[in-house]
């Protein structure tokens, strides 16, 4: 065979994969073009990422804004396709070496039983998502926040409760008034006791039109778990692995993950390796932060 369009199944398949397959790719115009092979692989996994965590959130959220007291209309969804098929080259959430990329971290946050969904329309509404088995009772602070100044220039909290199985539109951002789309909105909902429970965070612009602040990422290692840390808002925060030059077998419980100043992200290390270096750096970062990994006896 020359080619996938040499291969043996039904001619009008090859036609309609042709034809279609452009609309298969995810919003890479909403990202920086790439400049290097490191750039094209964020492009394409923040890409997927941004397509799979809106989908996902639009699904369990399960109904629209216009009709936000009604029943659900969606009561579960499943991402059933793990790895790329021939001869696609979308739809992975794990490599060939069985590596999770950037979308299957996505997806797992989309999937946390109890989410803070906001949805940008004529207006910039939020959400509370519960698919636990209890009811959520607390309340939802949304900040307006400057990545540049480490500063929450806008607030303001609204009580929360939400049965067990249903999403509910909880507010809208109207009250900021009019604000700079490189603001960043972050929502923290937290429960009666004050415990957190889900945080989000979201621009009301795309990536490409946004710049970011140098962040440098703090690292500590507790038992098992990895303290993460930054100075500003971090962009897409990568850990990565190493143990004499073999970059495999490193498993973090969450990757590619924003950050803001103050917060301390626990990531769970799980690993083949008795020891190694562990590296975390923002994507839009020059820094990078290393520590050194030794298993827990």
């Amino acid at each position: 065979m020359k080619d996938w369009t040499d291969y043996p199944w039904p001619k009008e398949w090859n036609a309609i994969t042709s034809a279609d397959s452009h609309l298969k790719i995810p919003p890479v115009e909403q990202f920086y073009d790439a400049y290097d092979f490191d750039s094209l692989v964020y492009r394409f996994g923040a890409a997927a990422s941004a397509y799979l965590r809106e989908t996902v959130e639009r699904y369990r959220r399960g109904k629209p804004v216009w009709d936000a007291h009604g029943p659900r209309r969606c009561q579960g969804h499943l991402v059933w396709k793990l790895n790329t098929t021939m001869p696609h080259i979308y739809s992975s959430v794990i490599d060939y070496y069985l590596e999770p990329g950037m979308p299957y971290y996505a997806l797992k946050r989309a999937y946390e039983p109890i989410l803070v969904s906001f949805e940008i329309g004529d207006h910039i509404y939020a959400w509370i998502v519960n698919d636990s088995t209890e009811i959520v009772k607390g309340s939802l602070t949304v900040q307006l926040y400057n990545i540049f100044l480490n500063k929450v220039e806008k607030e303001f909290t609204v009580p929360v409760r939400v049965a067990e199985g249903q999403s509910q539109l909880v507010c809208n951002l109207d009250e900021f008034g009019q604000f700079l789309r490189n603001r960043l909105i972050v929502g923290r909902l937290v429960g009666e006791d004050g415990d957190p429970i889900s945080t989000a965070n979201i621009f009301a612009d795309i990536e490409r039109h946004l710049s970011f602040p140098e962040a440098r990422i703090s690292l500590e290692i507790e038992g098992d778990e990895l303290v993460v840390g930054t100075d500003y808002f971090a962009r897409c925060v990568e850990l990565s692995g190493e143990c004499n030059v073999d970059p495999f077998g490193f498993f973090f419980s969450d990757n590619y993950f924003d950050l803001l100043p103050g917060d301390k992200k626990k990531v769970k290390i799980k690993t083949k390796h008795k020891e190694g270096n562990i590296t975390a750096k923002a994507h839009y970062s020059k820094s990078k932060t290393v520590i050194e990994y030794k298993a827990q006896k």
